[in-house]
């Protein structure tokens, strides 16, 4: 006596089930393994274009970008206390000439100018890390601006020097904010 069997019973469907569930999540690990090499690779190649930037800044130049801070800081601050960082004069070099332009107003009084504030607030792809887009969100608490500025993932620091005017542990002048004889930027 042979049966037909028309219908899964319900062990059968239930395995079936585990096990394509089993498959869906393997597929998502490997889906957000491959999502975050793709944004680490960005995240390279964007700092990767931040050090061409600096370095074709230095062969314009002869120095590195330097920040400017609005106050008067160190043992010998140079003139003019503008605000303006690194990453703002390195702007033309990361093709972002216009947005550069908007800034003129700073080279004589600082970036808190407010014809400097619609710049401040301009957000640049090439200053995010993919992995975090928490800084795609401009802020309103930033410490120094009166205004609402775009952030970014990358920092860059001016050397082994202390801000303020403090020393450095190693041998060396103290706060190189003001001036261009940082002895390094990343």
């Amino acid at each position: 006596m042979s049966r037909s069997r028309q219908a899964f019973t319900l062990i059968e469907l239930l395995v079936v089930i585990a096990i394509i569930a089993v498959l869906v999540a393997m597929l998502l690990v490997g889906v957000q393994k491959a999502r975050e090499s793709a944004n680490r690779i960005s995240c390279t190649n964007k700092l990767k274009q931040l050090g061409l930037a600096c370095h074709t800044y230095h062969d314009a130049q002869n120095h590195f970008p330097t920040s400017h801070s609005i106050w008067s800081e160190g043992a010998k601050p140079t003139n003019p206390l503008t605000g303006r960082g690194w990453i703002l004069e390195t702007l033309p070099f990361i093709e972002q000439q216009n947005l550069y332009n908007e800034f003129e107003p700073s080279r004589t009084t600082s970036v808190t100018d407010p014809l400097c504030s619609n710049a401040m607030k301009t957000q640049i792809s090439a200053l995010h890390c993919p992995s975090e887009p928490s800084v795609l969100i401009n802020a309103t608490n930033q410490y120094q601006m009166p205004f609402e500025v775009a952030l970014t993932n990358y920092k860059g620091v001016l050397g082994d020097h202390q801000m303020g005017g403090g020393a450095s542990k190693y041998t060396g002048s103290p706060d190189k904010h003001n001036t261009t004889g940082a002895n390094g930027i990343f």
